[in-house]
């Protein structure tokens, strides 16, 4: 590391005239006084190299103070560059800095920006530590940033220059850019240029229509979402809630479309329709909320509670909106009022309305079981 003055003439004119008055006494701690061995310059630059001679970055300032040693050193108007392989990836601004322990590290404070120039992500904090060794940003006051993707704010912020991956941490918002969406979490990772948002703590993520209300909302303890597709993998305690048509979807593991509003269950999933009272159970599931369609396949069961009708089926196609049902394979159907149980191939109809019919295939007859009061 070097620093290299834009006058020397400056440097030495400084050093013979600067004898600084006796800083009053107070109890308040003061800032360290400037000494005859200290330098002090309008203008410096800061570089480090490699042990190859490669640059790895520079700054520039106004008003620099060194310490006795020439390791710290205090600054204000600070520019920097970070580069690899001899190309500049990341530029930065400030009002104040320090430069500590030779400049293995930076303290930025005020009106910071980091600049990606491989991405065009811009991070924003009112004070910051630059780590150069790690290659490694850390904001903990007013963190927010930006990309033509997505925009965060939190707690905390890690941006790692050289892998452009920005942790976050503490009430971490995310949201999209050019797709209406917002999701929430304690801790996310966001790998830049993979497009991936990352969380393992708990999440919520909406999604609006072009009024800018929540059509969708859904809740997972971990999540992995696609910023370019807009598709997220959710695990854990899966839960979906949907304004229109008015359904709950509850899984353990499902691959939510936001964009096209479908919903992917490889797992065991539970439908419920809040308005109808309706209840569907089955293996696996595909529901697509904008074509408000659920099918639904092993094991199907759905349940009419106010209605007390109750259908198994292998298979079921569910016209959510048209409120009616097709079922395939091992139909049973029973229903208390009037009291009846049902078996067959196929059925069609609404299990909250009580009209079902049920089917046998080749010409066989349904076998229909009346059950007394």
């Amino acid at each position: 590391m070097r620093w290299i003055p834009s006058s020397t003439l400056l440097l030495l004119l400084v050093l013979s005239a600067c004898q600084p008055p006796k800083p009053p006494e107070s109890t308040q701690t003061q800032p360290t006084p400037i000494t005859e061995k200290q330098a002090i310059l309008e203008d410096a630059t800061i570089e480090n190299t490699s042990e190859t001679g490669e640059l790895l970055w520079r700054v520039n300032a106004k008003n620099v103070i060194y310490s006795e040693d020439g390791k710290s050193a205090r600054f204000e108007t600070i520019t920097g560059n970070v580069l690899q392989n001899d190309e500049l990836i990341v530029q930065l601004s400030a009002d104040r800095g320090e430069m500590v322990n030779d400049g293995e590290k930076m303290i930025l404070h005020d009106n910071i920006i980091v600049r990606d120039l491989r991405n065009g992500a811009i991070v924003r904090g009112k004070e910051m530590e630059w780590l150069t060794k790690e290659n490694l940003i850390i904001a903990r006051d007013n963190f927010t940033g930006s990309h033509e993707q997505l925009e965060v704010t939190a707690n905390e912020g890690r941006y790692f220059t050289l892998t452009q991956r920005l942790e976050l941490k503490g009430k971490v918002i995310a949201t999209g850019t050019k797709n209406p969406m917002q999701m929430r979490t304690e801790e996310a990772v966001w790998e830049i240029p993979e497009k991936k948002l990352t969380t393992k703590t708990k999440m919520q993520a909406d999604r609006y229509d072009e009024n800018k209300k929540i059509t969708d909302r859904i809740l997972a303890d971990k999540a992995e979402m696609n910023l370019e597709t807009q598709v997220v993998v959710l695990q854990g305690n899966v839960r979906s809630n949907s304004v229109s048509p008015p359904v709950q979807v509850a899984s353990d593991a499902i691959i939510w479309n936001m964009k096209g509003r479908s919903i992917l269950a490889n797992k065991p999933v539970r439908i419920v329709h809040n308005t109808e009272n309706t209840v569907i159970n089955a293996n696996e599931g595909l529901i697509n909320l904008k074509e408000n369609v659920a099918r639904l396949k092993g094991g199907v069961r759905g349940i009419n509670a106010s209605r007390q009708a109750d259908l198994y089926a292998n298979e079921v196609v569910w016209a959510i909106d048209q409120r009616r049902i097709d079922a395939q394979g091992n139909i049973i159907y029973k229903q208390v009022n009037p009291p009846l149980e049902m078996t067959g191939t196929q059925a069609v109809g609404a299990i909250d309305l009580d009209r079902v019919t049920v089917t046998r295939g080749n010409n066989k007859r349904v076998v229909t079981q009346f059950v007394p009061n």
